[in-house]
């Protein structure tokens, strides 16, 4: 599958990404991730019995792609069911971050966002509004505000991201625009939940 039409398998489906649990596994058993939608592909990874908050980025044929340590691989559907208010929508919390430079912005919509960096550890604290769906042709999400170092913007779309650092897979693509003394936009991923 090409980059491209993994964008637009991703961007089809208005549900995914969306968090999920594992369910139907025994308590001394796990859930396998798999280098491909089929039980017969290499396992790559394993998912707790009682794991949530489990990423799904798209699925093809009873599969889901999720993330297991730092690689993506295919968990079966049968295992895994989606939580009550995990998708992008519906959002309580969301974690961004890029490379080049390193940043990641933690963002708690209708309350805070925090953005940290190497230059500053401790983070970058604004406070900000609901994350709020944009008129757009492909369905676009804002979130922004200000704080002390100025403003921020997030503007959030579904749609395949890669960190370039690892293998995993994610559904969620950002900018974020940052305005006051150290005006920059930057580039990234999101994943759902804290």
């Amino acid at each position: 599958m090409t980059f491209w039409t993994a964008v637009a398998a991703v961007a089809q489906d208005g549900t995914l990404p969306a968090l999920h649990r594992v369910t139907g596994v025994a308590a001394d058993d796990v859930l396998n991730v798999r280098a491909g939608p089929s039980a017969q592909t290499e396992i790559v990874g394993t998912l707790a019995p009682d794991a949530t908050g489990v990423g799904v980025v798209r699925t093809e044929g009873g599969w889901g792609l999720v993330n297991a340590g730092e690689r993506a691989g295919w968990a079966s559907l049968r295992f895994l069911e989606a939580e009550p208010g995990g998708t992008l929508a519906e959002a309580g919390a969301l974690r961004c971050f890029g490379t080049e430079p390193f940043w990641s912005l933690k963002i708690a919509p209708g309350a805070e966002a925090v953005l940290t960096s190497p230059e500053n550890m401790d983070g970058a604290a604004y406070e900000v509004g609901e994350l709020r769906r944009m008129p757009a042709a492909l369905e676009k999400y804002l979130v922004d505000g200000s704080g002390p170092e100025g403003a921020v913007a997030a503007i959030i779309q579904r749609a395949a991201c890669n960190d370039g650092m690892s293998d995993r897979a994610f559904g969620l693509d950002v900018s974020v625009v940052l305005s006051g003394g150290d005006r920059r936009v930057l580039s990234g991923c999101c994943t759902l939940g804290d």
